[in-house]
């Protein structure tokens, strides 16, 4: 029998991703809902601890909250797109009707790969992260 996983547990093909949000319970949704998916997931409560973390290890897709304490998912996109191979970003917001902002779409002109408000439900979700962890790891493909 042949052994899909490699020396760092994963199984062939599997993406990582790193989900970032001060709230522990939609966090653990999340990484649930991630898990189920397939993905390997990584966690962090803030922008710079998801920093520390991407500092150790290379991912093919960072999924973030907007508003956070100690550093926002603003900072953190602007961060990332510093990289010399960023992974895609998915920002998530939870505040924009509540502030009267149009924080999901600032996301994106910072550099997030697509934008969601956290009401919106996981289907889109999930389908954005597939559509960009694949386009990420197909061979040549193009990085969003």
């Amino acid at each position: 029998m042949l052994d899909d996983t490699s020396d760092d547990g994963l199984r062939d093909g599997q993406a990582r991703v790193l989900l970032v949000d001060d709230d522990p319970d939609y966090l653990h949704m999340l990484a649930l809902a991630f898990e189920r998916a397939g993905y390997a997931v990584h966690r962090a409560p803030n922008g710079l601890e998801a920093q520390e973390v991407l500092r150790c290890m290379t991912v093919d897709l960072v999924v973030t909250d907007i508003l956070m304490p100690e550093s926002d998912g603003y900072e953190l996109i602007m961060r990332l797109r510093r990289m010399s191979d960023p992974p895609p970003v998915i920002a998530l917001s939870g505040g924009s009707d509540r502030l009267r902002m149009p924080l999901p779409q600032l996301a994106v002109l910072l550099g997030a790969a697509a934008a969601f408000e956290k009401a919106s439900g996981l289907t889109d979700l999930l389908a954005e992260a597939a559509r960009l962890t694949a386009t990420r790891n197909a061979p040549g493909g193009t990085r969003p």
